[in-house]
């Protein structure tokens, strides 16, 4: 499977932003942009759309979690998918068309694979690229572990099984220990045992702990009734100690109130009410003298005013008057000026009469202007005129026009025969367009000749750093094509069967020393039971009995003498009988002794075994040595190991692609340059044609400058002949136009000269009159009516305008003098008369107003006066109201005798008040007891004594509080000891405990068997993953892991001496460099080589999909970036690889890995519109 294109249509910060992979045979895409453009939005995208939204996500800043969409179409083997993906509970694929898909209409696409297993095998960081290089170096020592963890992408595998083995340890192990759970639940239910067997209650001791509890009780209840009376009378004493000074109060305040028995009770603010009162009426009698002096002065004022009422009832129109005065001040001067300008005007008009001819007999007559307004032309006859002016004006221009027209392109016409005459366009011919068209398509042959001879010498160099890597082959690359090599498998399969073999022979190797040590300490162990017990076998008697029947059976056929075999038969007879009673008495140890003897008879065996299988094994890998020896000579290979060979075989390849290149190089090489020879040949010969001097030494781009010289010198002379063809057949027509406009204009002037005749003679023109007398008439004509207007308007609205005004106000300032009686002179009023009565009359107004404003102020402080005597009297009069009730309370009506009426009373008032708090307080503090019975209890008591008393009696208390709390706590102890035996629930406690104690063992056992299997498990997978990958995935990630290093690494070896085995990288001089030397980028190079490796391995056997690769390359300089994308080149003609990069240089090394090809991606970095925005960019 593989992506075509990929939508994110609303995810993160993306709207509508389509993403093309086009398929190429090196199916590698770059993505580029800067941090924050979006790269890690992508590589979640492609998760979230093949495997489904999260239940929560943190990409939807932008656009709502329901409006999440992400779409692209896949294809696979001619197949092809286009589908939806949408944040939602269900339904989330649909079809373009938003028709829903069934959840798994993916399965098959994706082969299976679940998004943990995707995001591992097939994406890989920078960040899990440095964890994996870490990672191989916590497992430098387990090459097993290496291989898998790096296959699977699971970094820190071995912490994994760390933490599983450490678990284990921690719940259960052979030694006890307190800090394991199942040994701390056990001493928990021992515990618990041992308090459930405590538990157990015994009746004599239930008996005896009750009684005691009985007994305590009784004596706690005396303890707390005699504590009860102490209290009793301690609150007595306490009570009289409060209520005796109050008894004492009380008798006192009742003597006092006894005394004043009779007195009056006036209010509580009579003292104040008085005091207010009398303070009111000594104010109001001085307010009251005060204000009827002021009454008095007022009055005397007022009737001394004297006010002018009939020039103010004239005021408004003597105002109006004056207001007139200030207006009408202006106007003798102005029309004095009128007069001027009129007479200005006057002349003006008479010299533009003249000025037209125009005969007055008398200028300065009434009738003069009459008559000059009679000869004026009117209106529409003098717009006629002007019109017409215009119109001859425009008329005139336009022949003008007309004319240029006409002459200009006449002599257009002329210039275009004379140069299409005169012009000759030469053909350069079709031969020499064809060879600069074959000299143009070589491109810069010159750069493009170096080029290929840089590519040849590139290759050479390439084939002989092949060839010398390849070490003793020394044949020349023809030969090295022409051997028939072994297969990449076969070599596999040979070192497996060699590995496997060493693998058994080291294991046999350590079972044959194991079991001679077996042996050994089997044989020293009889040796020291021999000495200690000294067992006697059956076989021993036996072989005695022989003996001694041996001496018998000579002694009896006279073999031997008797007399000198007796001793021996003796000695042999009770040797045999001495075995026999020995071996009836050590049977034990006998038989423990033949149990030793037979234990070692079957290890001995076993080790004969063992040293055939491992003569078998030896000779086995002998064998393999001598067949690879045989197989090496043949190859011209003496010398080299198996382990070399595939690496070697790896060389040879690139020896043998390396010579392929030089010799396509080659070709191409040749075949540019006869390219090039042929066109500089061709070219030439169509020159020499063309009438061109050639060069000899020229090069061919010299060739093509001169032929594209000749030919675009030929273009431009044919274009501009078209050009100049085309342009005269466009000039006739607009020629005879310009010829016809030319004849229209002078038409049209015939026409206008007729019409202005016409109009001339109606406006009093003489006949002959030109153009410009005409124009300076009409202006002249222009120049009269707006002076008649002028004149006519200064006379109406300047002059007899204004005396009328000052006429009319003469006329009203001599009515207004006459009704405010002021004299008024005979014979008449001028003007200046008139603005003087105007003045007088505005002064007499003012006086007039002036008396009335003092006379309206007296007025009013006259009732402000009256107003504040009458406010003093009503003051005086409340005061006196105030003490009234005062009085007729006091029963006196006497002021001065009303003070100590007021203050017996407030004696009086201050004894209840006093006789009510008393009452309170001893109500408080007498608990609820009458007055009587305190009084009894008061006389029964020394007051002199009761401090004493009471100290006494609280003494007492505490001393029965003390014992009182001793024996209380002897009673919850004794009451604690009866519950631990009667009512306690320490046995359900303890059986609880037992229980729970033994859940938790149980729990810790199930769980050690759970985690020491997993544990198992894991080492188990990762052998197993060795044994069956080790050779493939080695062999694959040892030519990646050379390439990545720039052949700084020629190998990777596994070291089977170690154990566990370990991985080991071999440089170029032979030296083995473990993972723990390699620096931090060379591991991540490692990690990054056993990843690819693994990954073309599970190619082979499942369905392709996307690799995504994000930022691999961050910390690798320029070469070893370029080895590490012809490394995914390699995989990417085997599954589509997704680049992601932030560094822009990455695509010109990646353009020299792929070409032109390369599809380039590029994200830019911009804000995030605000949510509900959609900005579309593909």
């Amino acid at each position: 499977m593989r992506f075509k294109r990929l939508d994110l249509i609303r995810y993160g910060k993306f709207t509508d932003r389509r993403l093309e992979f086009p398929f190429r045979e090196a199916d590698f895409h770059l993505v580029i942009g800067p941090n924050e453009a979006g790269k890690s939005t992508f590589r979640t995208a492609v998760l979230d759309l093949l495997f489904g939204f999260p239940l929560r996500t943190p990409l939807d800043f932008l656009h709502a979690k329901a409006d999440l969409l992400l779409g692209a179409a896949i294809e696979r083997e001619g197949t092809a998918l286009e589908f939806l993906r949408r944040k939602a509970n269900r339904n989330t694929l649909r079809t373009p068309d938003e028709a829903p898909l069934p959840d798994g209409a993916l399965d098959s696409w994706l082969g299976g694979a679940h998004r943990a297993f995707f995001d591992k095998m097939f994406g890989l960081d920078h960040e899990r690229l440095v964890a994996g290089g870490n990672s191989i170096l916590n497992a430098q020592d387990d090459v097993g572990q290496v291989l898998f963890q790096s296959a699977s992408g699971i970094a820190s595998l071995g912490k994994v099984r760390d933490a599983l083995e450490a678990e284990a340890d921690a719940l259960w192990a052979p030694t006890k220990s307190s800090k394991r759970v199942y040994y701390a639940a056990r001493d928990l239910y021992d515990q618990a045992s041992s308090d459930l067997k405590n538990a157990i209650v015994r009746t004599r001791d239930w008996a005896s702990a009750s009684e005691r509890v009985q007994a305590l009780s009784e004596r706690s209840a005396e303890h707390r009734r005699e504590q009860s009376a102490r209290q009793e009378t301690r609150a007595r004493l306490e009570r009289l100690r409060r209520v005796i000074p109050l008894l004492h109060e009380l008798e006192e305040c009742e003597r006092e109130l006894k005394d004043l028995d009779g007195v009056a009770l006036l209010p509580s603010d009579a003292a104040q009410v008085l005091a207010q009162a009398q303070l009111s009426l000594a104010r109001a009698g001085q307010r009251l003298e005060i204000h009827r002096g002021e009454l008095d002065r007022l009055n005397i004022q007022a009737s001394a005013l004297q006010v002018d009422d009939k020039v103010l009832s004239l005021s408004e129109d003597i105002e109006s008057l004056d207001a007139l005065r200030h207006r009408y001040a202006g106007h003798e001067a102005a029309i004095i000026q009128a007069e001027g300008q009129s007479a200005l005007l006057h002349g003006e008009l008479m010299r533009m009469a003249k000025e037209l001819g125009w005969q007055i007999a008398d200028p300065a007559a009434p009738d003069a202007l009459s008559m000059l307004r009679e000869r004026m032309p009117g209106l529409p006859l003098r717009e006629r005129l002007g019109q017409l002016l215009r119109e001859h004006e425009t008329i005139s221009l336009a022949i003008e026009a007309a004319d240029a027209v006409h002459a200009n392109r006449l002599a257009d016409a002329q210039a275009l025969d004379a140069k299409l005459k005169n012009h000759a366009a030469p053909e350069p011919g079709a031969d020499l367009r064809s060879a600069l068209a074959q000299a143009q398509s070589l491109g810069d042959a010159v750069l493009t000749l170096s080029r290929a001879d840089l590519t040849v010498r590139r290759r050479r160099e390439a084939l002989e750093q092949s060839m010398a890597r390849l070490g003793s082959w020394k044949r020349a690359p023809d030969a090295l094509a022409a051997v028939v090599w072994p297969t990449p498998q076969s070599v596999a399969a040979w070192l497996a069967e060699r590995q496997s073999c060493q693998a058994d022979l080291k294991s046999i190797s350590s079972r044959r020393a194991d079991k001679a040590a077996t042996v050994q300490r089997l044989s020293l162990s009889i040796e020291q039971f021999q000495r200690l017990h000294q067992p006697v076998t059956q076989e021993d008697v036996i072989a005695a009995r022989e003996q001694r029947n041996a001496v018998w059976r000579s002694i009896r056929e006279g073999g031997r003498p008797l007399a000198a075999s007796a001793e021996a038969y003796e000695a042999k007879v009770q040797h045999a009988d001495a075995l026999a009673d020995q071996r009836h008495d050590k049977a034990r140890e006998a038989a423990e002794f033949q149990a030793l003897e037979q234990q070692l008879e079957q290890e001995r065996a076993a080790y004969q075994d063992i040293l055939r299988r491992h003569e078998a094994c030896a000779s086995a890998l002998e064998v393999q040595e001598s067949a690879w020896r045989e197989r090496s000579i043949g190859l011209a290979l003496d010398g080299m190991a198996l382990e070399e060979f595939s690496d070697w075989l790896a060389r040879k390849d690139a020896a043998l692609d390396a010579a392929g290149a030089l010799a396509l190089a080659q070709e191409e090489r040749d075949a540019l340059a006869g390219a090039h020879s042929r066109a500089k040949e061709a070219l030439g010969r169509a020159l020499l044609r063309h009438g061109h001097a050639i060069d000899a030494d020229a090069e061919l781009a010299d060739l093509r400058t001169q032929a594209q010289v000749r030919i675009r010198e030929a273009d431009d002379a044919r274009v501009l002949r078209q050009e100049w063809e085309a342009r005269r057949v466009e000039a006739r027509p607009m020629l005879q136009a310009s010829e016809q406009a030319a004849k229209a204009a002078r038409g049209r002037l015939e026409a206008w000269h007729a019409e202005w005749r016409e109009a001339a003679t109606r406006a009093g023109l003489a006949e002959g009159t030109s153009i410009g007398e005409a124009v300076g008439a009409l202006q002249l004509l222009s120049g009269m009516v707006d002076r008649l207007d002028q004149l006519q308007r200064l006379r109406q609205e300047q002059i007899d305008a204004r005396r009328g005004d000052l006429h009319g106000f003469t006329t009203r300032a001599v009515a207004l003098c006459r009704a405010a009686d002021l004299a008024v002179p005979d014979g008449g009023v001028d003007v200046e008369a008139a603005f003087a009565m105007s003045r007088e009359l505005m002064r007499r107004v003012a006086q007039a107003r002036q008396a009335q404003e003092h006379a309206a102020v007296t007025a009013r402080a006259i009732q402000e006066e009256q107003a504040q005597l009458r406010a003093a009297e009503h003051s005086a009069a409340e005061a006196q109201a105030q003490l009234q009730p005062l009085l007729e309370s006091s029963g006196s009506n006497d002021p001065a005798a009303l003070a100590l009426a007021i203050a017996r009373s407030d004696r009086l008032r201050a004894l209840k008040s006093k006789l009510q708090g008393v009452q309170k307080r001893l109500a408080e503090d007498s608990d609820g007891i009458s007055r009587e019975r305190l009084l009894a209890e008061m006389a029964e008591v020394d007051a002199a004594r009761l401090q004493v008393d009471l100290a006494a009696i609280q003494e007492e208390m505490t001393q029965a509080q003390e014992q009182q709390n001793a024996l209380a706590v002897e009673l919850a102890q004794a009451e604690a000891d009866l519950a631990s035996i009667a009512g306690s629930d320490d046995a359900a406690r303890a059986e609880a405990r037992r229980q729970e104690a033994l859940a938790t063992m149980a729990d810790a056992a199930s769980r050690y068997v759970k985690v020491y299997t997993a544990a198992r498990l894991l080492r188990w997978s990762i052998d197993r993953y060795r044994e069956e990958k080790q050779g493939p995935v080695l062999a694959r990630a040892s030519d990646i892991f050379s390439k990545l290093t720039l052949g700084a690494f020629e190998r990777l070896r596994v070291d089977f001496e170690r154990e566990p085995m370990a991985l080991q990288g071999q440089r170029a001089d032979g030296r083995l460099v473990g993972i723990e030397g390699l620096s931090d980028g060379t591991r991540d190079q490692l990690y990054l080589a056993l990843r690819l490796a693994a990954l073309e391995l599970h190619l082979e056997q499942s369905a392709p999909l996307p690799f995504i690769a994000d930022d691999l390359f961050i910390n690798y300089d320029d070469a070893r970036a370029e080895a590490g994308l012809r490394a995914l080149a390699d995989l990417s003609r085997r599954t589509q690889v997704i680049f992601l990069s932030h560094h822009d240089h990455i695509e010109e090394l990646a353009r020299s890995v792929f070409g032109d090809e390369l599809n380039v991606i590029r994200l830019e970095r911009q804000a995030a519109p605000a949510r509900g925005q959609t900005p579309f960019g593909v």
